[in-house]
C-alpha cells in the first residue's frame, strides 16, 4: 500500500465514488487497493501518452510536409486549395484550430494552426472519400509502406486511446501490450527509427509489470 488507509479513503471521497467504483470493483471492494490501482492507471496512462506524443508530432509533421508539397509554393494547404480539396467537415475542423491559434489577439502562423489541430483530425485524411484527392497524389508517398485503409484504422485506434487517456478513463480492461504494439507499428510506418526510439525509451512495459493486480 502506498498510503495510510484513512488517507486513501479520503482520496476516494475527493475523486468521487462513481469514478472510483471501477477500481473498487476490480480490487474486490478493498479501498486502499483501489486507490493504488487508480494510481497505477495514471502511471500506465502517462507511459502510453509519452509514446503517443512522439507519434502524434511525427505523424502531423509528415502529413504537413506532404500536403505542403502538394499545395505548391506559396500556397497553404490549410486553405483547401484546388490541389488539396477538403469537404465541409474537414474545413470546419481547420477553422476551429485557427480560432484556438488566434487566442489573445495572436496572428497565427501555419505552424500555430497545425499545433492546434487535434490528433483525431488526421485519420480523416485517410478515409475512403480522400483516396483519389489526397492519398494517391500526396499521402501515399509520405507513407510508402502503408496501406491506406490499414493506416486509417491504426490512426483511429491510437486516437481513441489518446482520447481515453485525456479524459482520465480507466484502462483496466485494455490489452496494454496490444495497444502499445499498435503505437509502435504505426511509428514504424512513419519511420523505422521512430519506432525504435519510442520502444527504447518507453516506460510502458515496466509500468505494466507493476500492475497491482498481477
Amino acid at each position: 500500500m502506498s498510503m495510510y488507509p484513512p488517507v486513501q479513503r479520503t482520496m476516494v471521497g475527493l475523486l468521487s465514488r462513481p469514478r472510483m467504483s471501477t477500481y473498487e470493483q476490480a480490487s474486490g471492494g478493498d479501498v486502499p487497493a483501489a486507490v493504488d490501482l487508480y494510481r497505477w492507471n495514471l502511471d500506465i496512462s502517462m507511459a502510453l501518452f509519452e509514446a503517443i506524443h512522439y507519434l502524434e508530432v511525427a505523424v502531423r509533421n509528415r502529413i504537413d510536409d506532404a500536403l505542403t508539397q502538394r499545395a505548391g509554393a506559396g500556397v497553404d494547404w490549410l486553405d483547401s486549395p484546388p490541389t488539396v480539396p477538403f469537404n465541409g467537415g474537414t474545413r470546419a475542423r481547420i477553422a476551429r484550430a485557427r480560432e484556438f491559434a488566434s487566442r489573445n489577439g495572436r496572428v497565427p502562423t501555419h505552424g500555430h494552426v497545425i499545433a492546434e489541430i487535434t490528433f483525431g483530425f488526421w485519420p480523416y485524411l485517410f478515409a475512403d472519400n480522400y483516396n483519389r484527392t489526397l492519398w494517391q497524389p500526396a499521402l501515399k508517398r509520405a507513407f510508402p509502406t502503408a496501406q491506406r485503409t490499414a493506416l486509417h484504422a491504426q490512426l483511429t485506434a491510437v486516437s481513441d486511446l489518446r482520447n481515453r487517456i485525456a479524459h482520465h478513463e480507466p484502462l483496466l480492461g485494455l490489452d496494454i501490450p496490444r495497444e502499445y504494439q499498435g503505437i509502435i507499428s504505426l511509428a514504424e510506418l512513419v519511420e523505422p527509427r521512430l519506432g525504435w526510439w519510442i520502444d527504447t525509451t518507453s516506460r510502458v512495459d515496466a509500468v505494466r509489470r507493476a500492475d497491482p493486480r498481477l
